[in-house]
């Protein structure tokens, strides 16, 4: 993508600002800028970042995520394209993903509710007693 340039995903309208480079306390990062807007509405502003730590000369991607109820944007900043200011950019819409932990949650209550259930505590020691054998006094 180019600065200014819009990619519409689904209902979801991507404008590419430009990169800008950053400062981190240990770290030099190329900082993108998306705003991303549903119809007309601007509804979050995305700074992904392609980091190279100074320890190390390997570039680490750094992904902008809007977390929603019913659906993830996700945006990573790829390699430069060229001098005219493009660059590559992964986009995502990621639906229902805080619904698997939801689910995981569920899960465990589930478990919970079953193992303070009395009436398996009540089996498990009609269970333990042995019916039918007698002790052998010697």
């Amino acid at each position: 993508m180019h600065p200014g340039e819009r990619f519409t995903l689904g209902q979801y309208t991507f404008v590419f600002k430009g990169v800008a480079v950053k400062q981190g306390p240990n770290y030099v990062a190329n900082q993108g800028e998306l705003h991303v807007y549903r119809g007309e509405q601007d509804i979050a502003t995305l700074r992904p970042q392609k980091r190279t730590y100074r320890v190390q000369s390997n570039p680490m991607t750094e992904a902008a995520i809007d977390a929603g109820f019913t659906r993830d944007l996700f945006v990573a900043l790829g390699e430069r394209r060229g001098e005219d200011g493009a660059w590559s950019i992964r986009i995502y819409i990621k639906p229902y993903i805080r619904w698997i932990w939801f689910g995981a949650v569920i899960m465990a209550l589930g478990g919970f509710i079953a193992v303070t259930d009395r009436r398996y505590r009540v089996t498990a020691k009609k269970n333990n007693a042995a019916p039918g054998k007698s002790e052998i006094s010697a």
